[in-house]
């Protein structure tokens, strides 16, 4: 039975993946957040786009965008959790920042809606896997947990955001015509990605070059006969 191969049309997402991924620290520092990860189109759950924000069609859903927004509690964005996660940004990005002074109330505002929406000790876990998830634009976390809710269930979502808390800094519908890098098209292996992330996260940006290099070693990519160097740098025009 021949291998099967990845083709460059869903590989080019990944290839968008990986290259924002490698840069993630740096748009933290400069606070121009888009954090991205992009993935091969899939179909996207019940809901319509308005006006750029995607509406789910479920019952569910639409009580939580229909309904009036609660504000994040205060309790949450001074607790204890919420002071070391404000410290642990101020800590790294902090004497990057004199053009641009942190904000910490944005800071502590952003914290609590990730306590409302998944609990305060998830909210934890993800302000100190990436810090500068608190930076994020908060209008789309709840737009984001709404969409990969439907497509991965509730519990699934909560280990995949704690895992890539950069998955909160993408546009819920992507970017272009097939709205690649948004979570209406993420599928199955946004999941597996996660595990790669956190995996290699304690490596830093060196961990995602190695296995950059190792999808691009001839001798690896034939051992696994799927084609990964060939789409990938077909992906980027080099082929």
């Amino acid at each position: 039975m021949p291998h099967a191969t990845v083709s460059e049309r869903h590989l080019r997402p990944v290839v968008i993946m990986l290259s924002r991924t490698l840069i993630l620290a740096t748009v933290c520092a400069v606070a121009t957040i888009s954090s991205a990860s992009a993935f091969a189109p899939h179909a996207a759950p019940s809901g319509v786009f308005a006006s750029g924000r995607y509406v789910s069609t479920s019952a569910t859903s639409l009580n939580l965008f229909g309904a009036k927004k609660s504000t994040p509690t205060s309790s949450a964005a001074n607790s204890p959790a919420a002071d070391d996660a404000v410290a642990v940004f101020t800590r790294k990005y902090g004497s990057r920042r004199k053009a641009k002074p942190i904000d910490e109330s944005k800071l502590r505002s952003a914290y609590a809606e990730l306590a409302r929406l998944f609990s305060e000790e998830s909210a934890s876990k993800m302000a100190k896997a990436e810090p500068c998830v608190l930076e994020f634009r908060q209008s789309y976390f709840e737009e984001i947990k709404v969409i990969f809710d439907e497509k991965f269930g509730e519990e699934a979502t909560q280990g995949l955001l704690i895992r890539n808390p950069g998955l909160l800094g993408i546009k819920p519908d992507g970017w272009g015509e097939e709205g690649y890098g948004g979570a209406a098209t993420a599928g199955p292996e946004t999941i597996a990605l996660s595990y790669v992330i956190a995996a290699t996260r304690p490596l830093g940006n060196f961990g995602l070059v190695g296995l950059l290099a190792l999808v691009l070693t001839p001798g690896i990519d034939a051992a696994t006969g799927l084609g990964l160097r060939d789409a990938f740098l077909g992906a980027l025009g080099v082929k």
